[in-house]
C-alpha cells in the first residue's frame, strides 16, 4: 500500500487553522475586564500609551498641564479642536491650578465639564 504524502498547501491550511483557532480561544477566555467601579489604575507609559489609544478612558486620569493633544481627545465630547483650546489655555494662563479652570473655555459648559471632571486632575 502506497502512502500519498501530504501537500505542503494542506498543511499550511491545517496550522492557520490551528493557529486561528488558538487566537480564537484565548481572546474568548482570556479577555482581561475592566471594573467600572475602579476609576484609576496605575500602568507604565507604554500601557498608558495603548489605553488611550484605545479609548479606555475610565482606566486613566490625564493631567490637564501635562496632556498632548491625543490624550486630551479621549475625553469624551473632546475633539481635535477643543484639545487644542486646552492646550492654548494652558500655555496662554502659564498651566491650570485647578480643574474648574476647563469652564473659561469657550465651548465647555456645565455638562461638558461633569463628564470629563472624573478622569482630568491638576498636578
Amino acid at each position: 500500500m502506497k502512502k500519498t504524502p501530504v501537500k505542503p498547501e494542506v498543511l499550511l491550511i491545517a496550522l492557520a487553522f490551528l493557529f486561528f483557532g488558538c487566537a480564537l480561544i484565548t481572546t474568548c477566555f482570556f479577555t482581561p475586564s475592566i471594573d467600572n467601579s475602579a476609576k484609576v489604575i496605575y500602568v507604565s507609559d507604554k500601557d498608558k500609551e495603548k489605553l488611550i489609544i484605545t479609548g479606555e478612558t475610565e482606566s486613566v486620569l490625564i493631567n490637564l498641564n501635562t496632556a498632548t493633544k491625543e490624550e486630551l481627545m479621549v475625553l469624551e465630547g473632546i475633539g481635535e479642536f477643543m484639545a487644542q483650546e486646552i492646550i492654548d489655555y494652558r500655555e496662554d494662563t502659564g498651566g491650570f491650578t485647578s480643574v474648574d479652570e476647563l469652564l473659561e473655555i469657550s465651548g465647555i459648559g456645565e455638562s461638558k465639564f461633569k463628564n470629563i471632571k472624573p478622569y482630568v486632575y491638576v498636578d
